[in-house]
């Protein structure tokens, strides 16, 4: 608040623009400050925040350019201005020089990639997973595994991009949560195979987990090289489709919820895979299942309104069972699936949304043009 109402007070003492800069500097500027002067640190990874506060210094330093050029008593004659915006330029210039010249070095291609740790867990991984089984990686590893081999990881670079409502809860309890049971829980749910775990002396730069020892005694270690240990989880059903009983199972209240997460993954334990289940494409599958009374079919993918889903041709609804996988209700007896992913209801929405907006402002603008004759 005090912050608030300083910025309120600048705002207008100062040129347009000069007081939300310098607020921005300073929110910035205390997280990397912080970090870098006294290792405090005031949000997650804020090395990161060094480029937002990059980009409110050069937004000063063009809004303080712009007041003093524009200064008649300060800058009269044209040729002024025009040497002094020339000066800005080659001051500008230099001091850009001396920041890239310092990392220039860093930034420049590793010749030792073929021993980064990142490649190896990933040529590893995509060896050992199985039909459906995803890893869970963060960090660095998460960012480059896709590169070095085709593996099929849960997480990802963006966990607010999941379509999963838990998914940042799940991640949370993870990287940071010190109850390794539930972490446990949540990755037979969802599912993964592997838990990639890079520790203090690896390279990994991001290093997400509290406590890379987490799993140590809890579950078995599958790989333990170059300071990153990959942890198996035991497989709970068919990683893919699973015809189950999930009626009455209530969804998690919260995270930690661990009778409601354990009675979910029991419920996939006793489940079934597909008689003939066939992959059509990145977002179709063609099952034929056998279903009990009181069973569904759970495709263990995110649900989203882009899922469609026809039970022997006829379209059916589809939903999203207790912790937001796809769910379709089945008649008992044997029948065919089939599951598309179009374009969904949302992107359609935004799209509309933006182009509403774009010709409503396109003609707001028409009409305030200044008219010629």
């Amino acid at each position: 608040m005090i912050a608030l109402a300083a910025v309120a007070w600048l705002d207008r003492r100062l040129p347009e623009g000069a007081a939300l800069a310098i607020g921005w500097i300073a929110v910035f500027a205390a997280i990397v400050v912080a970090r870098q002067l006294a290792g405090i640190t005031l949000a997650p990874q804020p090395i990161r925040y060094a480029l937002e506060l990059d980009a409110a210094a050069a937004m000063l330093l063009g809004i303080a350019a712009a007041w003093a050029l524009g200064r008649p008593a300060l800058l009269q004659d044209r040729r002024a201005r025009t040497l002094a915006g020339a000066a800005l330029v080659a001051v500008v210039i230099v001091i850009g020089a001396g920041g890239w010249l310092s990392v220039r070095d860093r930034l420049a291609a590793d010749d030792d990639w073929r021993s980064w740790s990142e490649r190896r867990v990933a040529q590893w991984l995509a060896a050992h997973l199985g039909p459906g089984e995803r890893a869970y990686l963060t960090g660095d590893h998460g960012f480059w595994v896709d590169v070095f081999a085709d593996v099929p990881q849960v997480r990802g670079g963006v966990d607010f991009a999941f379509t999963n409502p838990w998914w940042a809860h799940v991640t949370y309890q993870v990287n940071t949560g010190t109850d390794a049971e539930i972490a446990r829980l949540w990755m037979q749910a969802l599912p993964v195979r592997y838990i990639a775990v890079p520790g203090s002396d690896s390279s990994e730069i991001y290093r997400d987990f509290a406590d890379p020892r987490k799993f140590d005694g809890r579950l078995p270690i599958a790989f333990d090289e170059l300071g990153v240990r990959i942890y198996e989880v035991a497989p709970v059903g068919d990683a893919r489709i699973v015809v189950a009983n999930i009626g009455g199972v209530a969804a998690p209240t919260s995270a930690i919820d661990q009778a409601a997460v354990a009675e979910y993954v029991k419920r996939m334990a006793s489940g079934r895979a597909a008689t003939v289940l066939e992959q059509r494409g990145l977002g179709g599958w063609r099952a034929q299942v056998d279903v009990r009374d009181g069973e569904q079919v759970i495709l263990r993918q995110a649900y989203d309104t882009g899922w469609h889903a026809t039970v022997d041709g006829r379209a059916t609804t589809v939903r999203a069972d207790p912790i937001g996988q796809l769910a379709v209700d089945v008649p008992p007896g044997q029948h065919v699936v089939e599951l598309d992913h179009r374009v969904h209801t949302d992107l359609i929405a935004g799209v509309a949304v933006a182009a509403i907006t774009a010709i409503a402002w396109s003609a707001f603008a028409l009409r305030r043009r200044p008219a010629h004759g």
